[in-house]
């Protein structure tokens, strides 16, 4: 198995991006963790739900931890609820946050499309009879992932200890750092080959779906 420590990070970042949020919750805590843009965990809150219903001061400060950042989520709806539940107890307008989640194991489809397109390009380039060496890519990822236990499967990640939603919330901040390790290698190969940069653009930070959550993170302001 993989530890977070283990893993490289992507070199390049946007300087523009505050960074990414993970929430999760179990039946008695919420668990809110900052996250940096290549994966990297900077903060952690876990608070008990009784207390964010009886203090809506309470909920507006761990607002004012997510409210500029890209929100990953591993069950869409779960998350819905969460956050639904945490703008009411600050007593705010429900939904703000939409524009700035991104699904995670949609994120990883962003890789597997990526690598599809350079291989279209490739395939391109060879049928205009010019040579080319397949790449060679250090990890074979097989195929669409539907959940975040099969990407952390996939990532060989242990499972993290801790009261459930803490251990959810590491999980899925492992699974994060790895998807940027792998976007990282697929676009690298971008500076390698003239032809798959001219045909797809430079190298980009992040996957498409992560960085246009925090694209509309950045603009997010909340009345807290």
């Amino acid at each position: 198995m993989t530890t977070l420590d283990e893993l490289s990070v992507p070199a390049s970042l946007p300087t523009w991006a505050t960074g990414t949020a993970v929430l999760t919750a179990d039946p008695d805590t919420l668990a809110v963790w900052q996250v940096s843009l290549d994966g990297l965990p900077t903060g952690a809150w876990i608070t008990p739900l009784d207390e964010l219903r009886a203090e809506p001061d309470t909920a507006r400060r761990l607002l004012t931890c997510i409210e500029r950042r890209a929100i990953a989520v591993s069950d869409v709806s779960g998350a819905e609820a969460v956050l639904s539940e945490l703008t009411t107890c600050a007593k705010l307008d429900d939904g703000w946050w939409r524009g700035q989640t991104f699904d995670v194991a949609g994120a990883f489809g962003d890789v597997l499309e990526r690598r599809v397109e350079v291989g279209h390009v490739m395939a391109a380039v060879r049928e205009s009879g010019r040579k080319v060496t397949d790449i060679g890519w250090r990890r074979d990822l097989g195929g669409p992932a539907g959940s975040i236990a099969e990407l952390r499967r996939l990532a060989r990640l242990g499972v993290p200890s801790g009261s459930p939603a803490a251990s959810e919330a590491l999980t899925v901040i492992g699974v994060l750092r790895w998807i940027a390790e792998v976007w990282d290698e697929t676009e690298q190969v971008k500076n390698r080959r003239d032809y798959v940069r001219t045909a797809l653009g430079p190298p980009e930070s992040l996957p498409t779906r992560w960085r246009d959550a925090a694209l509309t993170a950045d603009r997010t302001r909340l009345p807290l």
